[in-house]
């Protein structure tokens, strides 16, 4: 599931060629069984953190409630239990539903790259949420030890997500330019037509001297016998 090879690629990838390698042009493409497989693991792995995040907030939630100390703030951690506590788990398994079920099916590239620029501002604030749990080991060590978790398998699949999201990006870029070059040189081929009139002999040429027929092979007319 965790390839060090993704962060490298990501560390070395340029992203300034980032719209030029990746622009979608509205051509559907089927996913590559690597590609899938890729994007599946990690959104394993990013359903995973996201529920173990879920536990550890809630666990959070009940020791502050205990507490009974209303003033409580911890950056990036909810201490209130209502539906945006939830509301991201729910966006990572719809996200992960649309994954699997378009699977077999071609489709263009536009959903996906939105898709990562979630990620990558989710990737932010989950660096963020981050700082709440560690924050919160000196109120409850369980539930500060589980947000660091969940945060680490959340990057963990963001990081895959994106280089298989990127790697299909790319090919379904590479794959419309493909076509579209042999489209276009198709339509500027020009067939000379062939004109049926056209019945010389280009093994026959004309005598200088006499004018009548003979084979460009000949050195002598010989009608006339003249020199060539």
């Amino acid at each position: 599931m965790f390839d060090f090879k993704d962060i490298n690629k990501l560390l070395h990838y340029k992203w300034s060629f980032f719209f030029t390698n990746c622009e979608p042009k509205g051509n559907k493409v089927k996913m590559l069984d690597l590609e899938y497989k890729k994007i599946f693991n990690s959104g394993i792995c990013r359903l995973a953190g996201e529920i173990v995040k879920l536990i550890g907030a809630l666990l959070l939630i009940s020791a502050v409630l205990e507490i009974g100390d209303g003033t409580i703030k911890l950056v990036g951690v909810s201490t209130s239990l209502n539906f945006f506590t939830f509301v991201h788990l729910l966006i990572v398994m719809a996200i992960f539903a649309y994954v699997v079920l378009n699977k077999d099916k071609e489709q263009n590239t536009y959903f996906y790259i939105g898709l990562m620029a979630l990620i990558f501002i989710d990737t932010i604030g989950s660096l963020v949420s981050l700082f709440g749990f560690v924050s919160s080991l000196f109120i409850n060590p369980l539930s500060g030890l589980l947000g660091i978790i969940a945060i680490l398998l959340i990057l963990i699949g963001n990081i895959g997500l994106i280089s298989g999201l990127i790697d299909f990006c790319e090919r379904a870029k590479m794959e419309y330019d493909k076509t579209h070059t042999i489209k276009s040189m198709d339509s500027e081929i020009v067939m000379k037509p062939i004109d049926v009139n056209d019945v010389s002999d280009h093994t026959i040429k004309k005598c200088a001297y006499c004018g009548n027929d003979v084979s460009t092979t000949a050195n002598f007319c010989k009608h006339c016998g003249s020199k060539l």
